[in-house]
């Protein structure tokens, strides 16, 4: 991994951590984890919709948050 990539990475990860924790949790384990929706859905206790729509809403919202860093540097 070279440095641009390394300081992609901690920019994502920063920015993960800045969401609101129900979206947080299910980048988390969706990505980090690599768990699916039906395994999400079974450890949050919520149901698979709930697991798509929070999937959907924090790509969005991490997406709006690397974008605004990204214009700041």
């Amino acid at each position: 991994m070279n440095i641009f990539q390394q300081q992609h990475s901690k920019e994502i990860i920063k920015q993960i951590a800045s969401l609101s924790g129900k979206y947080k949790e299910v980048l988390i384990l969706y990505y980090y984890q690599e768990m699916n929706m039906k395994e999400i859905s079974n450890v949050l206790n919520i149901s698979i919709n709930t697991v798509k729509s929070r999937l959907l809403r924090g790509k969005e919202a991490l997406k709006r948050k690397l974008e605004r860093s990204s214009q700041l540097e």
